[in-house]
């Protein structure tokens, strides 16, 4: 496996995470790298729609293939995915690159769906809190992801992963600290979700 962590500034990549099978299979090709007859009965799909799956992914980068071997006059690949974690770039979730727009969409929705939930544990809280709510979370995402990426890129890219993985949490955490909006944020949602926080 070439790398840790592997931003995807590209939107057309990012688009393929949307897709449940593709995330599965990115899932298993992390742990270990497996043939598409060995995903196929994993994921409890067809051959032929894994193939297909895994052409899309090669050719976005996100996999690769790692061995050639032919059994009885049939080429079997061998593939495993070419970081052991991926993110979209916060400038994808921010819309900002063009035909990112879909996935700035997707970010939006996935806040509104958490702070569905976190107004389910908190009572009292009103619809228009509710909406701030989704708001400061949608932002808190985009915030984290720009710090990670800055973080990744002076981080050493050789050595103990469990020791770069501390690197990167501690500089990740020093270029959020930097961020007057962060705080600002932190304040906010400990002041809408009070006792659901303790």
């Amino acid at each position: 496996m070439s790398n840790e962590v592997m931003v995807i500034r590209d939107p057309e990549v990012a688009k393929l995470l949307a897709d449940d099978t593709r995330r599965r299979i990115l899932s298993l090709l992390r742990l270990a790298e497996m043939t598409p007859q060995q995903l196929a009965k994993f994921l409890n799909k067809n051959v032929s729609s894994i193939m297909h799956h895994l052409t899309m992914l090669e050719q976005g980068g996100l996999v690769s293939v790692t061995r050639t071997e032919v059994r009885r006059n049939l080429v079997v690949k061998w593939y495993r995915a070419q970081a052991r974690r991926f993110i979209v770039s916060y400038e994808l979730a921010e819309g900002l690159v063009p035909g990112s727009e879909d996935y700035a969409l997707k970010i939006e929705e996935k806040a509104k769906g958490a702070a569905a939930i976190l107004a389910r544990m908190t009572p009292g809280l009103s619809e228009a809190q509710a909406i701030e709510l989704a708001e400061l979370i949608r932002k808190l995402h985009v915030l984290w992801i720009e710090a990670f990426e800055k973080a990744l890129s002076k981080s050493p890219k050789e050595g103990d992963p469990s020791i770069n993985d501390m690197v990167v949490k501690a500089l990740t955490a020093a270029n959020l600290y930097r961020k007057p909006e962060y705080f600002t944020i932190l304040k906010r949602l400990n002041e809408l979700l009070g006792e659901t926080i303790g």
